[in-house]
């Protein structure tokens, strides 16, 4: 009877240890998914913000009926402030955005060795509320303007789960700098940050820079990996197309996500 019931004993500790082995890969599965899927986000948000600082032309910002942008050139620093309002505003790329976003820098933009910094009041993108801190330095890399980006960032739901990411990034500008239109701006992006996420943390390294094409509302191409512990995924936002899709593979297995 001992032995019985000790077997029993036995089995069921292993099915406990099973079970939440189980639980931990879907968590993790989660919560690596949703970190690809606010990378995108940010990249987006991040990307105008960097346009807005680099081009004076109305068409730099996203077309949004509720959107103002005021550009102060004579204080010290100069600032560009977003205003969306205060209720949720349909922009040009699909997304509802409200809230005040500034920008402020120091130098002549356009020149090596001006710097910008962002600051947030009250924003929220697709009614995930938007908050920390972003500074960049520009400088030239063959003739193309290059940002040099440092953030912190904290993405809280309306259900209060919280995704907090900081990223070290360049940004090349190579294509689109000379032209007025906005639409044909091509950023390639590289770099190194850490999210964390219900708990864990993920490390990210860009492998092949990250294509952010004005002309889409999405990352085009570019590979990430993104470690935690032992367990290591290659996320692969594309060939070149204009989609919401992102290919997650880890241990020779893949799915396609889709992005925000």
């Amino acid at each position: 009877m001992k032995k019985v019931l000790t077997l029993a004993a036995i089995c069921l500790v292993t099915l406990s240890a099973c079970q939440k082995e189980n639980i931990d890969e879907t968590n993790e599965t989660n919560a690596a998914d949703e970190t690809t899927q606010f990378e995108n986000l940010l990249t987006v948000d991040e990307s105008t913000f960097d346009e807005l600082y680099l081009n004076d032309t109305p068409e730099s910002f996203p077309p949004a009926p509720c959107a103002t942008v005021t550009r102060d050139t004579t204080s010290t620093p100069r600032t560009i402030t977003i205003d969306y309002g205060t209720t949720n505003c349909l922009c040009a790329d699909g997304r509802f955005r409200r809230g005040i976003v500034v920008i402020s820098y120091t130098g002549q933009r356009g020149n090596a060795g001006s710097s910008y910094s962002v600051a947030f009041t009250n924003y929220f993108v697709n009614n995930r509320a938007v908050s920390g801190s972003i500074s960049g330095a520009f400088a030239l890399s063959n003739g193309n303007p290059l940002i040099t980006r440092n953030s912190t960032l904290l993405l809280v739901s309306p259900a209060n789960d919280s995704v907090q990411r900081t990223a070290t990034r360049s940004i090349e500008m190579i294509a689109g700098y000379a032209t007025p239109v906005r639409t044909d701006d091509v950023f390639l992006i590289n770099g190194n940050s850490s999210t964390t996420r219900n708990g864990l943390t993920f490390s990210q390294t860009i492998t092949t820079p990250l294509r952010k094409e004005v002309s889409c509302n999405w990352l085009v191409s570019g590979v990430m990996t993104m470690t935690r512990g032992t367990n290591t995924r290659t996320i692969d936002f594309g060939n070149g197309s204009c989609d919401n899709q992102a290919v997650v593979t880890m241990n020779g297995i893949s799915r396609t996500i889709t992005l925000p």
